[in-house]
Parts: C-alpha cells; structure tokens; sequence
C-alpha cells in the first residue's frame, strides 16, 4: 500500500463542526439569497395561509414570539420546540464538550456551559410532552 492510499487523519479544527440551529424563517423585506426567492417565500407563505408574526420581533429567532415557518407535515410549534431542543442536545453533550475543552480550553467550555443554563422562553413553541401546538391559532388567541 502506497502512501497516498492512507487518507490523513483530519486536523482537530476540521473534526470540530459549527452548529447552526435555526428556523426556516420568512423575512419580509430581507432577502435570503437573492431579492426574486424572498419574494417568492412570502408569497408562498401568504398564498399557503401560513401563520407570519404580526410583529417585527417575531422575526428574530431568539425572541419570546419568533414564529418559524411550518413544514407540510410538522406545524411552527413543533418546529420550534424541535430546533430549541436540538440547540441543547448539541451544546450539551458530553462528546462536543470534550472536543471543545482540548480544542480551546476549559474557559470556552464554562461560557457554553453558562449559554445552555438559560432556556429561551417561547410564546409559540409546543410542550414536548404534547403534539399540539400554540402556532396553531393566532398571537391574538394566544
């Protein structure tokens, strides 16, 4: 066997991935990847009689009335408690965090152990224990 059919072992910075938990979140007046989808998510959005945040901050991600779009099969309560609960399992595991320590050391695993210790409160976000979900009716029932 030669050398160059032996894969090198990844560097520590490639094994250590980036999580980025978010939404499916229609922003209108901000364009995704270009002006022509945007317009083309709202419109949908609209057209589907799906449920848009009635205010600026139910746009934001973090905030207690952020609204994410549903899928055809899991309604916007659900896709929220589900992207919530992925943040956590990810930050919190016992692996990642150990990656982290010997990558970057014990501070940068206190400061994510301190962000995970806070749990964002949601208006919309369905109970794990329950299938149903708040997005099902309008912020103004809620």
């Amino acid at each position: 066997m030669e050398m160059t059919d032996v894969a090198a072992p990844p560097q520590r910075h490639e094994a250590l991935q980036l999580a980025e938990v978010s939404a499916a979140d229609v922003v209108i007046g901000i364009p995704t990847y270009n002006h022509e989808e945007s317009i083309c998510q709202t419109l949908q959005a609209v057209q589907a009689g799906w449920q848009l945040p009635h205010a600026w901050s139910g746009y934001s991600q973090h905030a207690v009335d952020t609204l994410p779009l549903p899928t055809r099969h899991v309604p916007a309560g659900d896709v929220l408690r589900f992207r919530d609960e992925a943040f956590h399992r990810y930050f919190e595991n016992p692996r990642y965090l150990d990656l982290v320590r010997t990558t970057f050391g014990e501070t940068t695993v206190a400061h994510i152990l301190q962000m995970t210790s806070h749990r964002l409160e949601r208006k919309y976000a369905s109970s794990s224990t329950s299938s149903a979900s708040n997005a099902n009716t309008s912020p103004q029932d809620v």
